[in-house]
């Protein structure tokens, strides 16, 4: 027995150390999220980018993916903000093949040195090893042959693959060719060999059937929620927008859907979307431009944990989008249908162009201007996450008097937010419409004078309800707040005596 072992005091005395109250959980992201056919987004698979060099050096400066991350980080709101987040996601509009992109490959002299290592490729879990001779190769050209040989070889689902060298990236890509393959993977024990191919930490995209857009949106959100709006990156035909709007109707005010269109196709994408919540319409008849995105940009820009973060979205201005509407004619036509626009008009000899009218589709029970939806999206997502760090930060959360006050402290904090950004507005006048509406909802009758004079009124309460056979113990509230809206016009009379 050594004199310098000893029990562990741990079994007399445990001290561990944490810090408390961190949070897990904030608020989501309000970002844009682009959806593409592109093979170098990976199936299944979020790509996130903090900039538009970063767009460029992974698509390169020619794609539609540049051109949109140019255009939005280059955007700056009237608060002296910006965009901080793009992001795509791979829409599988068709079958795809199990693919792999590789990073910087290493030099042809350390690629001619591996001539006995094996790798192996598992597709859909079968594998297939090769022991490629890079020996011979003169040029990266001769290792790309080489591994299309060797793997070729194997058969089977390797029968047709194909492996091409991308002089610009210094990198090798892999691809099955096949229809909808499954899964892949690429090991080895050499790790120098995956070093040297850039296939240690690839890119892989799994061969994945046909998605329809419904398919795509449900399992993107599934992947990740953390973002405000999206677009397409690829044209998509009307019924295909429609479907994706009824999806994003089916959210509740999670996310908006901003689409391009023509001032001929206005009457025909109102008549179908009317219905459907969430969705903005923005006339673009301009190529290389990307209008419907203003409203994207905008929404990534706003720091809803700063004062003042409410924004109204009519009146954005942006000098580097063509002004699509120039007539009062198209102005009253496209208004009428919740079509966006940037319009132009002219005071005292200067022309003016901005945004108008900042509106989104959806029936009288969606919020309709985009600055009102966007505020509860944020709001909803800032209370939920705080109400998710207090179910999992804290022992236990009670289900007595003491729990209720919890679940109403977390909400006042929401609230507090909430009134220092500006989404609650106080003082508004409200009509009898929704003075009747208040009082159904709430119950009481100092509820219509909180929402007056504070911009709120909730009211939380310990329930108790069966879930799936299980009594659960819930803490139940309703919140009624004044929304904060926005100026669109100004009437005048000047009466002169």
């Amino acid at each position: 027995m050594s004199a310098n072992q000893n029990i562990s005091s741990n079994n007399y005395v445990d001290i561990t150390s944490g810090v408390g109250g961190g949070g897990g959980i904030s608020g989501r992201s309000l970002s844009c999220r682009v959806i593409s056919t592109n093979e170098l987004i990976p199936t299944g698979t979020i790509l996130a980018f903090s900039d538009s060099p970063s767009v460029s050096a992974y698509f390169g400066t020619s794609s539609d993916e540049f051109a949109r991350a140019a255009y939005y980080f280059g955007y700056l709101s009237k608060q002296i903000s910006k965009p901080k987040k793009i992001e795509f996601a791979r829409w599988a509009s068709a079958d795809t093949s199990a693919q792999l992109f590789g990073s910087k490959s290493g030099t042809l002299a350390e690629l001619q040195a591996f001539t006995a290592d094996t790798l192996t490729l598992t597709l859909a879990g079968v594998d297939g090893v090769i022991t490629p001779d890079f020996s011979g190769a003169t040029a990266y050209a001769d290792v790309a042959t080489v591994l299309q040989t060797d793997i070729q070889a194997l058969g089977g689902g390797f029968a047709a693959a194909t492996v091409v060298f991308d002089a610009t990236k210094t990198s090798f890509n892999f691809d099955t060719t096949g229809v909808a393959d499954g899964t892949l993977t690429v090991t080895s024990p050499a790790t120098p060999l995956l070093d040297a191919l850039g296939w240690r930490n690839p890119i892989i995209s799994d061969g994945v059937g046909a998605q329809s857009v419904t398919d795509q949106l449900a399992a993107m959100i599934n992947i990740s929620n953390d973002f405000g709006s999206f677009v397409y990156s690829d044209a998509l035909t009307l019924p295909q927008i429609k479907d994706a709007a009824i999806f994003t109707n089916e959210q509740n005010v999670s996310f908006q859907f901003h689409a391009p269109l023509t001032i001929a196709d206005a009457q025909s994408y109102y008549d179908e979307l009317k219905g459907y919540g969430g969705v903005g319409l923005t006339i673009n008849e301009t190529a290389g431009e990307f209008a419907e995105m203003l409203p994207c940009a905008q929404l990534a820009s706003q720091d809803f944990l700063q004062s003042g973060a409410s924004t109204n979205y009519m009146f954005l201005k942006d000098d580097r989008l063509t002004p699509g509407v120039t007539t009062d004619s198209d102005y009253k036509t496209l208004n009428a249908l919740k079509v966006n626009f940037m319009g132009r008009t002219q005071e005292s000899g200067v022309q003016l162009s901005f945004y108008q009218s900042g509106v989104l589709l959806g029936p009288d029970t969606s919020p309709l201007q985009m600055g009102v939806f966007a505020n509860e999206q944020w709001f909803k997502s800032y209370v939920k996450a705080q109400f998710l760090n207090t179910l999992t930060e804290i022992s236990i959360w009670p289900a007595d008097n003491t729990g209720n006050a919890i679940g109403n402290t977390v909400l006042q904090n929401g609230v507090d937010r909430a009134l220092a950004s500006g989404i609650i507005a106080i003082g508004k006048n409200l009509s009898d419409a929704q003075k009747n509406f208040i009082n159904v909802i709430s119950g009481e009758s100092g509820a219509i004078s909180a929402v007056e004079t504070r911009g709120f009124w909730y009211k939380g309460e310990i329930i108790k309800e069966v879930d799936d056979g299980i009594a659960k113990n819930i803490y139940s509230y309703i919140i009624i707040y004044a929304t904060s809206e926005g100026v669109s016009k100004v009437i005048g009379k000047h009466n002169l005596i």
